[in-house]
């Protein structure tokens, strides 16, 4: 299930979210960016310590990063698929490097290939072997604990986002582990991704998701059909109310300003 809480700031999303991960038997994977969940005791995952290409991809895994790292295109998948069939390999080692290559190379302006391969190039960091560890390190420390903080002090938006993706992405193929995950801002998850191609890989549904957002205007108006609740909270910005209600058919009959802080009003 996929939940948006949407309010303006200081109106109790944050304590309701809290109170729902102590009251949770599941795991939890909190992504905590604004230090919101400082009070919240778990183990610790700082992002700058990981890295996506530390370990061999799959196809799937290609397509979770393009989501992640190109907003209108999916010509890094495209350029992996013809890798993959020409290697008829599972899973490849340097599949990124090679396909951003090719990319470089392209004669194919029409879609700028080439400009596409620069800009994942200024996007994806290079890894530090000695100093980095795959993300799959993070499931490991979900199986261990019952919660896990993920946070981050300097990534780039685009690689921090990518990273979210295939975090996710892990945790919807455990379908032994119950995981309640957590984001602080949906404007650091979702916003500027590629939000259809991302859930062609990932079944929305198997993932139990809470995020929170201050403005409507944020969310990408693609996650429509796969936003199960609204939690709607105190708002008194007119324009975004109104943009909630244009984009998503969501709070029309709902009086936003007058809500009580700390209460929310559901709609499914």
């Amino acid at each position: 299930m996929l939940r948006i809480q949407i309010g303006q700031p200081r109106v109790g999303k944050t304590k309701v979210v809290k109170k729902m991960i102590n009251e949770s038997k599941k795991r939890k994977l909190i992504f905590d960016f604004n230090n919101d969940f400082n009070d919240i005791k778990g183990v610790i995952a700082d992002l700058e310590s990981y890295h996506p290409l530390m370990e061999d991809l799959t196809l799937e895994e290609v397509k979770i990063l393009n989501a992640g790292y190109l907003q209108s295109s999916r010509c890094l998948y495209r350029k992996a698929e013809d890798i993959f069939r020409e290697t008829k390999e599972e899973k490849l080692p340097n599949i990124i490097q090679e396909s951003i290559e090719r990319l470089s190379v392209s004669l194919d302006d029409k879609w700028g290939e080439p400009e596409y391969a620069r800009q994942l190039v200024e996007r994806i960091p290079k890894k530090i072997i000695l100093k980095q560890k795959p993300l799959t390190h993070i499931i490991e420390l979900l199986e261990e604990n019952e919660v896990v903080i993920v946070k981050s002090k300097s990534i780039h938006s685009d690689h921090l986002r990518a990273m979210m993706y295939m975090l996710l992405y892990k945790v919807s193929q455990r379908k032994d582990l119950d995981v309640n995950i957590i984001a602080d801002e949906v404007s650091t998850l979702f916003f500027k991704g590629n939000i259809k191609l991302l859930f062609e890989v990932i079944d929305s549904k198997s993932l139990d998701i809470v995020i929170s957002c201050n403005r409507p205007s944020n969310i990408p108006k693609t996650m429509k059909p796969i936003v199960d609740e609204w939690a709607l909270f105190k708002n008194t910005d007119k324009s975004e109310v109104r943009y909630l209600s244009q984009h998503f058919d969501v709070g029309k009959e709902v009086d936003f300003a007058n809500i009580p802080v700390g209460k929310y009003e559901i709609h499914k």
